[in-house]
This record gives structure tokens, sequence and C-alpha cells, in this order.
């Protein structure tokens, strides 16, 4: 599909040489899903699992095109247009991938379908300044007229792809424009690489069903609460005993196949690129994508060190709905991304259970009896 977009470029833009603008594929009628992109009041759009931007505007380049081919946002191009030329910018996760076998099929598709596409020769094959190794091929079309190239690299796990169709005569301004784009992605590149080099963590939890247990954590999570929203947040930390997790970045993993309600895993990252004890599932959807977050709660494991002291470590699965904090599950170790899947989908069916909740603005602590039986 990707081959077919770029070629529908080239094409519009061969076709423009005259005196009509290039064009990129148009967007679909359906809308980008705000769980891939959240775009602000300026047109600039943040892609949600790594955080890259594909602003409105690059200089003289128009954003044209805004699409997902992967329904978790793992695969997004971000296209451009000015009234010569198009870059369309591609960003594939793809773990384990082959970079060399990717570049070689996009130049194969276009020296196959694009009109008279011919290979520079080597020593015109010059690109953009980058601090990155790129893979890239430039090709001669239209009778010598018009510029095709692909360059590829990898930023952490995920492959960065550019495709440019542009006038030969405007070589110079694109090479520049391409280095503008890139140098503004160098932060994305930056956070994948030391996504890359976490490990994905172990998800072996068992649910806690013991109704007497799932009572006293609930009770003891509410008075946790409490004591939190009670203390000074300006105080020393080392001051009162409720522990926070402080993500530095979240790490996009995989899909969780789940037909019902469909997550994508991530993982986060400490300051320093360690891993944390803490988890996100987002849900799929084209509306804002809610979250839930599974914590291991430090300071509930130290006041049950005496009841569990050779288990897991507790985690406590929850979500944020307006300003409170809804507490759904607890397990023994870290859950996977199926037990969460499967807690989006009982919140979706209406049946989704709620241990505790809480609201820092109001100070309000609920805790829900569980069923007798």
């Amino acid at each position: 599909m990707r081959h077919l977009v770029f070629l529908a470029a080239l094409a519009c833009a061969g076709a423009g040489l005259a005196d009509t603008p290039a064009a990129i594929e148009p967007d679909d009628d359906k809308p980008i899903p705000r769980s891939i992109f959240l775009v602000d009041d300026k047109g600039d759009a943040t892609h949600l699992e790594t955080g890259w931007i594909c602003p409105a505007v690059f200089g003289d380049y128009r954003r044209a095109n805004l699409h997902n081919y992967n329904a978790y946002g793992l695969d997004v191009p971000c296209g451009y247009a000015s009234t010569d030329s198009t870059i369309t910018l591609y960003l594939t996760k793809n773990s384990g991938g082959d970079l060399k076998g990717e570049f070689e099929s996009a130049k194969d598709a276009l020296v196959h379908r694009a009109t008279d596409a011919a290979p520079l020769a080597d020593a015109d094959q010059t690109t953009f300044p980058s601090d990155r190794d790129w893979l890239h091929a430039i090709y001669s079309s239209h009778n010598g007229a018009m510029r095709d190239g692909v360059w590829y690299a990898w930023y952490g796990d995920w492959e960065f792809e550019i495709r440019a169709t542009y006038p030969a005569q405007s070589t110079a301004a694109m090479f520049a424009m391409l280095a503008q784009m890139t140098q503004a992605a160098r932060a994305t590149g930056d956070h994948l690489a030391r996504c890359a080099k976490s490990a994905t963590p172990l998800r072996d939890g068992a649910l806690v069903t013991d109704k007497d247990r799932l009572m006293q954590l609930s009770v003891l999570g509410s008075i946790m609460s409490m004591a939190q929203l009670a203390s000074d947040p300006k105080a020393d930390p080392a001051s009162h005993k409720v522990a926070t997790l402080a993500p530095a970045e979240w790490c996009a993993e995989a899909a969780v196949p789940n037909v019902e309600a469909p997550v994508l895993m991530l993982h986060a990252l400490d300051a320093n690129g360690a891993g944390l004890p803490l988890d996100r599932a987002m849900l799929m959807t084209y509306e804002d994508a809610p979250v839930l977050e599974s914590a291991a709660d430090p300071e509930i494991a130290l006041v049950l060190s005496e009841m569990h002291k050779n288990g897991p470590p507790l985690y406590v699965v929850s979500r944020k709905n307006g300003d409170t904090f809804i507490v759904h599950r607890f397990y023994d170790g870290r859950p996977d991304g199926a037990a969460l899947a499967q807690i989006f989908a009982d919140l979706q069916a209406g049946k989704a259970r709620v241990y505790m909740s809480f609201d820092p603005k109001t100070k309000n602590v609920n805790i829900v009896m569980p069923p007798k039986g």
C-alpha cells in the first residue's frame, strides 16, 4: 500500500510539472484515530506512540496527508507538499526487521512504476547533512527534469523512511528541507533508541481474587490515598511513605489483539533509561484514548510485608476519569496485556469491577464493597 501511495505522489508531481502543484494522496474520509495522532489548535500532530511531531507547516511545505497504516499506530506517514515537490515521512515499528530489504523494495517499486526512472550516477548520489547513517537512492525521471529519492534509517527499532519528489534544479532546497525535518525528529530518534535498549517486561502476574484480601487492599488503598491528599506536596518525599512513580518516557511495545478492546502496551523508563514497574494499556479509538495504568505499589507492599514476605510485588490497575482515579484490579506480580485488554472489554460491556476511587480535588474517597457469596 505504501508504494502505491508514493507512486501516486510521483505521478501527480510529474503531471503537475508545468503549472499545477504537486499532490499527495488525500486522507481517507474517516478521521484519524485520536489514540494515534493528537492534533492541536495550530494543526500540529503528535504521534502518541512515539512523541513524533508532524507540524502543519515546514517552511514552504504544508502537511497534505496524515494517515495510519496500522490500527495501533505502529506504521504512520506524514505527507507534505509545496508548489512543485512532495515529501512523505514514515515511522514504522519493525523490531528485528530488515531495513535493507525494505529499502530495496522501495527502490524496485520506484523503478518499475515511475516514468523513465533511472538511478543517478554514484558521484551524483549526494544527500542532506545528518548525524545518522541513511540508506538512500536518488533517481532521475521525466527526461531528467525530476528527482525521486528514498531514504531509510533506524530510529531505535523503528524505521524512519523518507520519499521525496522534486525538480532537479531544486535539489539544494530539497536537501535543506530534509535536513530540517530530520533534525526536528532527532529527539524522537533518541527516545526510540532508549526504548529499543530497554527489555520488554516479564508480565506473569496473578489476579487477586480472595474477597477478604481484596477488601483489605481496598481499605488500605483508601487510607493511603487520604493520607497522600493530606500531606504537604512541597514536603521532602522522604518525610512521608507514599511513593510515586515518575516516568520520564513511555515506550510503545506491541499490539494486544482483542476483538472487543484492542489495546497497545507501553512500559515506562526513568530518567536514566532504566525500566520502571509501571505499564500502560492504551485503547485504540477514534475518540480520546482511555488509558489503564498498571503500577507496582511499594507502599502497600511495605505495609503488607509481614503477610506477603516472599510474594511478588503487588500491582494496582487503575484509570483516570476526569479528576477521579478508579482502581479496577489488584495483581500479585505484573499483569499482562491480555488481562488489561479484558478490563477495557468489561468497561465497554458495563461490567468492570471497581474496588475504590478517589478524587484529589474534592478529597472524596470511596470503597466499593465486593459482592457477597
